[in-house]
Order: structure tokens, then sequence, then C-alpha cells
């Protein structure tokens, strides 16, 4: 059985449509589907989970070892349902979607081996919503698939479903190092005189000075900022009816709570963005109009915190800011986005010679290597340093005068080790 979300252009009333499918149909060996359409792409994104939460048929397992994928895609979101955020449940949701795709809704987990895992990691590909195009899968996005299936499968092991994990011992692909563009003060300037509005200017002075991430920074409210310590604090906020909630992405041993230090300059802009600030509105990088539209959003979801996403902050944030890259003449050598920003910061951090443990508090890393690998890169600039320091030391002279003790005589030699051979002749 699918789920698909699809959008009808036609259908100005309600343009989202829900398309699922209940299985193959005895009489006529052809797959059923139903529809049904909603005004409010949200609306359609709800029902969409419910169903795929839901849409497993209630079938009593034969035999433990005769179980379904579909059998234990239903055991699986029963039972980890209030475990994890909405975002994680999509996540096991779409990878169930491939697994039934690939192998069938009704085929027993113990039946799948070692090589149809293989086989099924490495034909997995990525379709855009809405295009009937195809891509490949990113190394990233691969490497993630098989931790995924690593996991279910081993939460089927424990519950005695399989024996064994035809997923373990896959060979995940490294991501590879992708280059990304680094920011010259010229540039950064030009960014931020080309922003339209003085809040996005102070957004942009933000993310370039603090190496904060685009959603900690857009949920920022006026409370998290200490103007007499000069920091930032970034930690996890429960909601409140007036105000969303803000979850840290976190793993086990990650910060939950972190003090960005904010550089004297970045403190003027905030303080004169504060004298204009809207009254009522907490955020601080949110306009009036944007802050109902999420509130709207809040209200809508039953005000529940495991169902809010950080992203539903963001609109159109990353389109305005390759407009004003374009504006300001950049023209990137690499990898060019807002999460750019971030890992200009921490290339900043690195070349002023700041120790590696604090880069990694101020982007918040549970792992150094991920800030030593992906936040830091060779420039051109670095190649130079070098070549200067190798040239300066070769060129130099050392200025200490060695003292060398001799029969004959005492010489003073500044480096080097001249013997004594007039003496040594007059001795013969």
């Amino acid at each position: 059985m699918k789920v698909k979300l699809t959008k009808d252009r036609r259908n100005k009333s309600s343009p989202w449509v829900i398309r699922w499918s209940e299985g193959i149909e005895f009489d006529t060996g052809k797959e059923k589907w139903r529809s049904k359409v909603f005004k409010y792409k949200l609306d359609a994104e709800n029902f969409r989970t419910d169903l795929r939460n839901e849409r497993a048929p209630e079938v009593h397992c034969r035999t433990q070892g005769d179980i379904t994928i579909a059998e234990f895609r239903r055991e699986w979101l029963e039972t980890v349902a209030g475990q994890y955020a909405i975002s994680t449940l999509d996540l096991y949701s779409g990878v169930f979607d491939r697994l039934e795709n690939f192998f069938g809704a009704h085929r027993p987990l113990r039946d799948i081996t070692r090589q149809q895992a293989e086989k099924f990691v490495m034909r997995a590909d990525y379709r855009c919503p809405g295009h009937k195009s195809k891509n490949e899968l990113s190394e990233s996005a691969r490497t993630q698939l098989v931790s995924t299936c690593k996991a279910m499968f081993n939460k089927a092991i424990k519950w005695d479903y399989v024996k064994n994990n035809p997923f373990k011992g896959i060979d995940r692909p490294q991501p590879t190092e992708q280059r990304f563009h680094t920011l010259t003060v010229d540039e950064e300037n030009a960014l931020r005189k080309v922003a339209p509005t003085f809040r996005q200017k102070v957004l942009y002075d933000v993310l370039l000075t603090t190496g904060a991430r685009l959603n900690e920074v857009l949920s920022r409210t006026w409370v998290d900022f200490d103007f007499v310590n000069e920091q930032m604090i970034i930690s996890d906020r429960k909601g409140r009816p007036d105000l969303p909630p803000f979850r840290l992405k976190t793993r086990k041993g990650k910060i939950r709570r972190r003090l960005v230090p904010l550089s004297p300059g970045t403190i003027d802009l905030l303080t004169q963005l504060q004298s204009e600030a809207w009254e009522g509105v907490p955020y601080v990088f949110l306009t009036r109009e944007r802050y109902e539209r999420v509130k709207q959003r809040w209200d809508q979801i039953g005000r529940k915190d495991k169902l809010w996403k950080n992203h539903w902050l963001c609109n159109n944030v990353l389109r305005d800011f390759k407009l004003h890259c374009r504006k300001a003449g950049i023209k990137p050598n690499g990898q060019l986005c807002l999460h750019t920003l971030r890992k200009n910061t921490a290339q900043t951090l690195a070349n002023a010679g700041l120790p590696l443990k604090v880069i990694q508090y101020i982007l918040g890393h549970s792992n150094p290597q991920t800030t030593l690998k992906y936040y830091s890169q060779v420039d051109q600039h670095h190649l130079e340093q070098v070549k200067r320091a190798v040239d300066k030391r070769r060129s130099g002279t050392d200025t200490k005068r060695v003292q060398i003790r001799t029969r004959s005589e005492k010489k003073y030699v500044s480096g080097t080790y001249e013997p004594d051979l007039e003496g040594s002749e007059r001795k013969r």
C-alpha cells in the first residue's frame, strides 16, 4: 500500500490530494486506490501521517517468523509513536515506503536475504514530489538509509521476528567532502549592504558571526539574548499557548544548552533592532505577519510539542539569500547556501588559532570529528602561508653563537664547527 501527496492546480478550492492504495483486489488482480482532497497542505500532511500510522491492516501474525513488512510497520509505529518526534517518525515511514515498494508489503521479513538487502540499498533513488523523474540518492542519504534499516531490523531481532539482520555489515558509503565557498570580508559587507530590510541585515550578521544554524537563529526570542554578558543562549524550549517549542536535534552526549558570544558590532545592531521591534512579537527575526501564521499553524496541530517542526518558521529565506548573493556580486567557487555561513564562521575561528574543542562547542557538535571533517578546508591562502613559512625558515640565519672548545684554542663559530687543522699539523 502506497501513500502519495500531490497538488491539483486546477482545483482552486481544495488543491491538495492524498491518494493511497488499499492493496490488490482479489477479483481483478489490480491495485485499488482511494483519494481525498484538502484545502490546506498542513491538513493533507497530517492526514498522510495518520494514514501511514494506521494503514497496515490488522492481521494477526500466523507465526513470529512469518511476520510481513506491513505487519512489522504497524507494530513498529505503535510501539515507538510516543518516543520520537514527528520528523523522526516521517523518516522511518519513508524507509518503510521504500521497503514495501521494493519487496512488497506482504513479504515476510525472514525471506529478505543479505544480497537482496544490498540490492535494495544500491537501487534506492530519490523522486522529487510532484515530478516523475528520478535522481540518484546522495552518499549521505544512502548512508542514512543503511543505518535506519539496520536499526529497524535490530529491533525485529529483539522482538523475535527474525534471527539475522540482513543489513548488518553492509558497507556504508562515506560522504565525499564538498568544498564550500569561503566568503571574503568584502563579500560579507556587501551581503549586509544589499539586504533590503534592517531585520535581514541583522539576521545575516548573526549568522556570519555566531555559527548558529538557521532554525536556531530564527527561533530566538528577545529573552535568549543577554545584552549584559554579550551572548546568545541556545537551548530547548517548551511550547506555550503563544509560542511554539524549540528542540535541538540532539544525540547522546550532545550539548543541550550553549552560550554563544556576540561581538560588540552585533550587539549594537541587535540593540537598534530591539528599539524597532513590534509589540507582542516575541521572535527577533519574524515579522508580525509571519508570527501570526506561525501561531495559526501551532493552533492547527493542537499545540502538541512532538508535532511541531522547527523549519516551519522559515519562509523563502533561502530564495532571498540567493537573490541577495547575486546582487552583492558574489561568484561562488563552491557550495553556497545559508549553511555555508555557519561553515565560514568555523573556518574563521580555525584560522584565528582557536582550539578544536572551542569551535566544537560554538557549533554545538557532539563529535569533534564532524567539526574537523566538514567545517574546515584547505584554501589557497593556507598554501601561501606554508610557502612563506618554509621560505622564512630557509632564508633566515640563526644568531646564536655556539662555543666550541678545542685542545689548542677556543673558537667561536656561528652555527658550524671548524676544526683546527693548523694546530694539528704543529703537534705532529
